[in-house]
């Protein structure tokens, strides 16, 4: 098991790299986990917990956050996110493997969410298959 110190900063950091505005200092992370009396079910699997933003919105910090499964925050994240016609999809697709562009950059292009890009690249690699 990481540590909560480690936890702490990978979640930063990633928070961080996916643009993230992150306004938690340590001690009030390890608080809402510690009252959630979820730590030890920490994780990013189906059925684990982790720390959600209100709307999938706005920065972490302790007025906008709280402790649910994964499977909840996806399903809302989901819900706040834009959706394109499946028609567009092979553009993305396209735009994403014939260029050096990340999902990141690709997304921004279509203005949508980096992890809706993945999903639509995942979804036609299969197809191809």
């Amino acid at each position: 098991m990481v540590s909560p110190k480690k936890a702490y900063d990978d979640q930063k950091r990633h928070a961080e790299d996916r643009g993230i505005e992150w306004s938690m200092p340590y001690e009030d992370w390890l608080e809402i986990w510690l009252l959630s009396g979820k730590w030890f079910e920490r994780g990013r699997k189906s059925g684990q917990y982790c720390m959600c933003r209100i709307g999938d919105t706005g920065p972490y910090s302790k007025r906008n956050c709280f402790i649910s499964t994964t499977d909840k925050n996806q399903q809302a994240r989901w819900e706040n996110v834009r959706k394109l016609q499946p028609k567009v999809y092979k553009d993305v697709y396209e735009l994403y493997t014939s260029t050096d562009l990340s999902q990141y950059a690709v997304a921004e292009i279509f203005g949508v969410d980096q992890s809706y890009v993945s999903k639509i690249v995942s979804k036609i690699k299969k197809e191809l298959v």
